[in-house]
Order: structure tokens, then C-alpha cells, then sequence
């Protein structure tokens, strides 16, 4: 009965519907009269009894739930094993350690001279800011330490003190508005903390959480939860217990970085069922897919972050924290329903298909192009899902053998604490068989990208849209990552470091694939986070093994942000348009380029084949038609009068403008200062040999049947393949496709009489005009969802389709007219017979 009179007394559900059962157990309990009167006594004894056992039986379940996802917490923190044979765990336990001592010596440092007068956030000199913020990195290593059997609890414990002493205690400015977080949380769905503390706040409550005894024990435990409790003001539940902004759908990193990190471990500490009640409320809304331009879960399996595709940070963060409350709430009332993992397993799908083994591209990174390896990141994530499906990707990519000797894997392990590593190397040890590596063709509209894999390399192309912006960068990252969206062709067998990827001498004017000009590397000569007025970027998938990716490509030299113009850039500002394609075909990949246009001299415009850091000088073979890169991949390019090549030291920068320099093989195509509808042809021969890229010369597996700015349309007979690249609709007059009533991406493949179509509208059609940037980030373009864009290909004869995925809307022995309901620039795939 104690346990009831603790549950009410702590307010939990019945508690305004039941004031007189509290009354009569209290009473019993404390041995003086009942308060109610007999008759009503014996009408309610029933009712009592019921409610009184429900109540004893939330009450145990409350307690069991949240003892289990505390002991998960710690030991996802600081593990449970003493054991550390396994050599990625001792590895991991050696960088630990070496840490606990950094930031041992990094507290006493402070606590024998701290920075002069209070902690504040305005005003607060450089010192003392510095100052504050690595306390919170270095008091959960502290913590960590001391449960490990280090002596660093003195030091913890001084810390917290001092911290208190200079004012970071409830009412403390933490750098934003409580008041016009909700408003904006209420008029957008999401909050930002670009710069302000939150951003470092994440090992205050971890530090707590681990030291909750001995905070207890030394009285500081209630002044460090009310400070964390008013560190978690934006997230408390109001009145009415509702989660801010919960009529759209997401929740942007930032936000959902410190629900899982720093109201969580609140939540579970306060004691209160009310607050990990609504903290899972808050986690459902970020766990929806979001559409439109919002964070972070797409359709596709991409996430997105300030308005775009952010693989090299925050969206893998969002993704890692998915996986990790997975684990934590399992098996508790708390646990995911079926469509929340099913939204994050996509997401886990999907990264591991845009990566070759660990590695990604460079323009899918945001500002951090040289984070290479997110997904390295993410194996704890794949671990702890616990699905047959993830376990079969994660046996693939785990490879304790290399991972042991990896300073990056190694070093971001701790971050998410040492028991995290104790649970891979236990999935790891499960004996679980591995998936096969990926092979196939996979397009992902809202990253403006398509994939296609075979034999253990893959090729990613990015492109830029009115949907999707070219690059980001800052003050001080990323700065001359402005072609990465213009058709950029990338190929990884392995590491890019392997694969001829290197930062050190990169020339950043020379991406490989991309026809773009040569701004100088001078940031000041583009335009970050630019949408273009062409909805006409994206990819077609034929039996997820074959495809088309396009782009009808606008860049714009300059500072100059695309307004809403009908279409069109104010005359005489200086652009460069082109229409690119690339067919894929098993390890041949066929790329054209026409209509290519400088309006003005924005600096010379090239379509770079590659850029390779190699020590030798690659041979080129077979009369200058045929280049190789050096890392096994042939380029065949069948007119080469404007192709020029180079080998040796390039002096450039880093993203972040520092000298950097290296060895580069390097081969582009010339179009001149101002080009006039220029183009170009080549294919590439993927992880081939010599022989046969010079066998390719004579005898190519692929006719160009079109080139214009209309279509690109490609035969590969060996495959027996078409693609087509409609930029237009209108008449084809192809000897299989008579018109399109829309721009659409086509492939066909012919088997006897009978053939697969799969189309492809890339245009998302959320707007049927241009927009600029700043009107995406607003509502209604900010969530404004796909909407159908049904487009009739007519084709030449009688066809009749197997099954229902298309409509057919005219037959007869001359045409035949289907509709392909196509939405979210997804492939529609359907089997057609040829009527006799």
C-alpha cells in the first residue's frame, strides 16, 4: 500500500478521478476511520479494489520500464565487461584512458587558475567561454574515469562546484529564447541552435547521469537537476502535456540531437513517468519522414539537414540516435511501432548503398567534404537495431581486423561510450551471416543522386535542381565546394583514398564528371545553398540493375541568388547551362553532354573525365582516345580534339584554405570562356583493363542514337538497353517511343516481343514556378509534399501491359498511349507484350 500512496502522491494517471480512493487507502493505512460512508463504501469496494491493483500495477510496470532503460543507459555509457582481450575493445579502452588522463590534467589546469569573473553568455570574454565549454567535454570523461576506478571523482565534484560558483545554475542565458523557440517550434515544427550553448551541452546530463550516487551522497544531486531542468526548459511539458509544432511532421539534427541527449537523460533521472511520456512524444514526431525541404527522414532514405541532403554530418547523428533509443526503449510501453523502424531501417539501407564499405562522396557532405567515412559512424546504429535485416548488413561491414588499426573509427567510439563498443563486438562475435554486397542501380531523388554498384566499387552522380541546392560552406569550411551538384561523377573501390580522392593538391575547379567553370577557387565567385529554376534533375531504375541519371544543369557565376523570375536569370549576369546524362550498363558508363552555354566570361568552362592522386603518370592508350586514371579506371572518349591531360605536383588548398599540394593525373574536356551549344561523348569502363579499353575503340557496346538539347537516347546492344534522357516533351520519333507529354527519364529493355518500361518525372512538382532559397525555408514550400505528376509515353505499335501499375488511355495497331502514375521522382516499372 506504501507504493500506492506513493504513486498518487507523485501524481500518476487517476490521480483527479480518484481523490476518494487516495482518501480511503491513506486512511486504512494510517488506521483512522474511513472518510466515506458506509453504503458509498460497499457501492465502491469493487471500484477500489480494481483501481487499486491497476494503479499497483502501473506503478510496477512504470518502475520496470524505467529500470530497464536506465540500466541500458549505463551500459551503453561505461559497459559491463572487465574483459578486454578482444583487441578492438582493448584498443578502444587504451584511447579511454589516455582521455580520462587528458581531461584530468585538463581540470586541474582550470581548477588551480579559472578564468576571471562569472560564466555569461554576452559579454563573456574568449577565455572564459573557451573555458566553459570544455567542462562539458571534459566532466563526462571525468565521470567515465571514476567509474572505471580512477581517481578523478575529487576533481568532478570541484568542477560541478565551479560551475555553480560562476553561474551556470538555473536562469543561466544559454543563448536563446525559451518563448521564441515554441513560437517557432509552433509556426515550423522545428527549433535551431546554430552557435549557442546547447550545441555543447551533451556531457552535462551523461556526467550526471553517471554520478548520480555521489551527487546524491554529497548533496549537489538537487542543485545540478535544477540546473539541468532549466538547461531543458524548451522541452518540459506545458500544461496540457502536447509537444510543440506536432502538426508537422520531423524534427530538424539539431533538435533531435539534444531531445535524445540532453531532455532524455533528464527525463529518465527526474523520477517523473510524465516526462519520459512526453519526451516519447516528442521522439515519435522525429521519427516521422518529414516531406518537402524539412529534416531529417525522407521517402527515399536520405536525411536532410538545412534544406538539403547533409551526409557528412547531423543527418548520420539523427540516424545513430534512432538506432541507439531503438535499443534503449525495446520490450518497455516505450518501444517504436513497426513504422518508426521501418523509417529508420530505410535510412540505414540506404546509407549503406551510398557508400563504398565505409566511404562517401565529397558532395553529398555539406560543409565537411572531408568527413569521408559517416558510416563508420554508423555501425553502432546497425548493431543495435537488432532487425535480421540490419544484422545481415552489419556482419558486412564489420571488420574488427581493420577497424582495430583505425584512429578515426577509434576515436569516435568513446563519444557514444565504451559500452557501445562492447555490444559490437558481441554482434560482431554472433556468428551472423553477412548480405552480399550490394549490386544494382538505386537513384535517390531528394538527394538529387542515383548509385549503381557492381563487384565491390561503386559510381555516385550528384546533380543540382530547383529542388535541390548545389553546396554549403561557412566562413571557414568548405570553401570551394561549389561544383559538387554539377553532374559530378564520382567512382570509389574502396576508401577514396584508394580510389584517387585526396585533399592534399586538389584541384577544386576539376571535380571529375562536372561542366562547370573555372571560378579560381575563390569563394567570393559562387553562390552556396543555390537552387536553379530546372525541376528537371534525376534518374530511372530498370530492374534495380540498370539506369539513366540526368540534369539540365544552370549555374550561376557570382553572388547573385536565383529570384523567382518566371524561369529565367536576369540577362547579361553571366550562366552557364548544359544538359548532361549518364547510362549505366553493368561497369560501362556512357556520359553526354549538349547545349552546353555561357551567356557571359564567367571563367573558362571544362567537363573534367577525372582527377586521380597517383605517383605515376597513368599510360594513355590507343591514339589519345583512351585515358586511364590510374586507380583501374578507362576512359574512352571517340572525339578527343578538345581533350586535354596533365600529370604532376598541383599546389591548391584545403576545403578549409589551408596550402596543401600532391601529386594529380588529371583529364578534361575544353568548351571555351563563352561555349555556344557545345558538348561531348565518352564512356567510362569501370574498374577494367587496358586491353579491354583498347578493344573498346573499334568496337563499342553503345550507339548514340540523339544528342540535343531535346533528348539524349543511347542503344547498348550488348545488354540490348536504351536509355533516354527527355529533357522536352513533344515527338521523339525514336522507332519505339513516338512522344512524352512531359520532360521524363526513360529505359527499355527488349526481350523477344515483349519489353520493360521504367519512367521516371523528376520534377517533385511541389511548385509549378521557381523559387528562390529563402521561400523554400518558408511554409508552404518548407513542407509541401510531392504531388503526382501522371505522364503518357506513346509508343509506337500495339502493346498490352502485364498487370495493373500503368493505365492504358488510347490502344490500337499504330500507338499506343500509357500513363505512368510517377510521384517523388520514383522509377515506374511496368511489362509490356507486343499485340500481333
Amino acid at each position: 500500500m506504501k507504493l500506492v500512496k506513493r504513486f498518487l502522491e507523485c501524481g500518476g494517471p487517476l490521480r483527479e478521478t480518484n481523490d476518494n480512493l487516495r482518501m480511503q487507502i491513506v486512511n486504512e493505512e494510517n488506521g483512522s476511520p474511513r472518510a466515506t460512508p458506509l453504503s458509498r463504501r460497499k457501492r465502491r469496494r469493487g471500484l477500489s479494489v480494481f483501481a487499486a491493483l491497476q494503479m499497483i500495477f502501473i506503478a510496477f510496470s512504470t518502475a520496470a520500464n524505467t529500470g530497464v532503460i536506465e540500466e541500458r543507459y549505463e551500459r551503453l555509457l561505461i559497459g559491463t565487461s572487465s574483459d578486454y582481450s578482444n583487441p578492438v575493445l582493448a584498443a578502444t579502452q587504451s584511447i579511454i584512458n589516455a582521455e580520462v588522463a587528458e581531461a584530468l590534467a585538463a581540470a586541474e589546469k582550470i581548477l588551480a587558475k579559472p578564468s576571471a569573473g562569472q560564466y555569461a553568455i554576452k559579454g563573456m570574454p574568449k577565455e572564459a567561454q573557451n573555458e566553459l565549454r570544455s567542462i562539458f567535454d571534459i566532466l563526462p570523461m571525468l565521470a567515465t574515469g571514476h567509474r572505471n576506478g580512477a581517481d578523478t571523482l575529487e576533481s568532478a565534484l570541484a568542477l560541478f562546484d565551479l560551475l555553480n560558483e560562476k553561474g551556470f545554475k538555473s536562469g543561466f542565458e544559454l543563448g536563446i529564447d525559451i518563448a521564441e523557440a515554441h513560437a517557432a517550434m509552433e509556426s515550423l515544427g522545428f527549433f535551431g541552435f546554430g552557435g549557442t550553448l546547447y550545441n555543447q551541452l551533451d556531457g552535462y546530463p551523461a556526467a550526471i547521469f553517471l554520478l548520480r550516487d555521489e551527487l546524491k551522497e554529497s548533496g549537489r544531486w538537487d542543485r545540478e537537476m535544477e540546473t539541468l531542468r532549466w538547461c531543458n526548459e524548451l522541452f518540459l511539458p506545458g500544461t496540457e502535456n502536447g509537444v510543440p509544432g506536432d502538426q508537422f511532421a520531423g524534427y530538424n539534427s539539431d533538435g533531435f540531437r539534444k531531445l535524445t541527449r540532453l531532455y532524455f537523460p533528464y527525463a529518465l533521472m527526474s523520477g517523473d513517468e510524465r516526462q519520459l511520456s512526453h519526451f516519447r512524444k516528442m521522439l515519435a514526431k522525429g521519427l516521422e519522414v518529414a516531406p518537402g525541404f524539412a529534416d531529417t527522414f525522407k521517402p527515399d532514405g536520405t536525411g536532410y539537414h538545412h534544406k538539403g541532403i547533409y551526409v557528412g554530418a547531423y543527418s548520420p547523428s539523427t540516424f545513430i540516435d534512432a538506432a541507439v533509443f531503438k535499443w534503449l526503449l525495446d520490450g518497455t510501453k516505450y518501444a517504436y511501432t513497426e513504422t518508426e523502424i521501418e523509417t529508420v531501417v530505410n535510412a540505414y539501407r540506404a546509407m549503406r548503398i551510398m557508400s563504398e564499405t565505409y566511404d562517401t562522396i565529397q558532395g553529398t557532405g555539406g560543409r565537411f567534404p572531408a568527413n569521408a567515412s559517416p558510416l563508420m559512424e554508423m555501425l553502432p546504429g546497425y548493431a543495435m537495431l537488432d532487425t535480421p535485416e540490419t544484422d545481415a548488413m552489419f556482419s558486412r561491414l564489420w571488420k574488427s581486423e581493420s577497424l582495430v588499426n583505425n584512429e578515426s573509427f577509434l576515436k569516435r567510439m568513446p563519444k557514444r561510450g565504451s559500452g557501445t563498443v562492447e555490444l559490437l563486438v558481441e554482434k560482431g562475435a554472433a556468428g551472423i551471416e553477412a548480405e552480399d554486397s550490394p549490386e544494382g542501380f538505386w537513384t535517390f531523388p531528394y538527394g538529387g543522386m542515383a548509385v549503381h554498384r557492381r563487384d565491390g566499387w561503386m559510381t555516385c552522380v550528384k546533380g543540382q535542381s530547383r529542388y535541390i541546392w548545389n553546396y554549403e560552406s561557412s566562413k571557414t569550411q568548405n570553401l570551394f565546394g561549389y561544383h559538387g551538384s554539377s553532374g559530378a561523377l564520382t567512382i570509389l573501390r574502396g576508401s577514396r583514398a584508394d580510389s584517387g580522392y585526396a585533399q592534399a593538391g586538389w584541384d577544386w575547379e576539376r571535380i571529375p564528371g562536372t561542366t562547370a567553370p573555372d571560378l579560381g577557387m575563390n569563394k567570393e565567385n559562387s553562390n552556396e545553398r543555390q537552387l536553379t529554376a530546372s525541376s528537371f534533375t534525376g534518374g530511372v531504375a530498370l530492374d534495380g540493375l540498370h539506369g539513366v541519371f540526368a540534369t539540365h544543369q544552370q549555374f550561376i557565376p557570382g553572388k547573385k541568388a536565383f529570384k523567382s523570375s518566371g524561369g529565367k536569370y536576369p540577362v547579361g549576369e553571366g550562366w552557364l547551362e548544359a544538359r548532361k546524362s549518364y547510362f549505366f550498363f553493368d561497369d560501362e558508363i556512357v556520359a553526354l553532354g549538349s547545349g552546353i552555354t555561357a551567356t557571359k566570361d564567367a571563367g573558362e568552362v571544362t567537363t573534367t573525365l577525372f582527377q586521380t592522386a597517383v605517383d605515376k603518370k597513368p599510360k594513355s592508350l590507343g591514339n589519345d582516345k583512351v585515358f586511364s586514371d590510374g586507380v583501374g579506371n578507362f576512359y574512352v572518349v571517340p572525339e578527343n580534339g578538345k581533350l586535354k591531360s596533365r600529370f604532376g605536383k598541383q599546389d591548391s588548398k584545403t576545403d578549409r584554405n589551408k596550402p596543401s599540394s600532391g601529386t594529380h593525373a588529371v583529364a578534361w574536356i575544353e568548351h571555351g570562356a563563352t561555349p555556344d551549344n557545345d558538348g561531348y561523348e565518352y564512356a567510362v569502363l569501370v574498374q577494367s583493363s587496358a586491353d579491354k579499353a583498347t578493344a573498346y575503340i573499334g568496337q563499342p557496346s553503345y550507339r548514340v542514337k540523339r544528342k540535343d538539347n531535346r533528348a539524349h537516347i543511347v542503344v547498348h546492344s550488348k545488354d540490348n538497353l536504351v536509355g533516354y534522357a527527355l529533357f522536352e516533351s513533344g515527338a521523339i520519333g525514336d522507332e519505339l517511343i513516338a512522344s512524352v507529354d512531359a520532360p521524363c527519364l526513360v529505359m527499355v529493355k527488349k526481350e523477344g516481343e515483349s519489353l520493360k518500361l521504367s519512367v521516371c518525372n523528376p520534377d517533385f512538382a511541389r511548385s509549378d514556378s521557381p523559387f528562390s532559397m529563402s521561400e523554400a525555408k518558408e511554409l508552404p514550400l518548407l513542407y509541401a509534399r510531392s504531388a503526382p505528376r501522371p505522364t503518357r509515353i506513346t509508343l509506337n505499335g500495339e502493346w498490352k501491359p502485364r498487370g495493373n501499375t500503368v493505365k492504358v488511355i488510347q490502344s490500337g495497331p499504330a500507338t499506343t498511349m500509357l500513363e505512368f502514375a510517377c510521384i517523388d521522382a520514383q522509377s515506374v516499372q511496368v511489362e509490356l507484350e507486343k499485340v500481333k
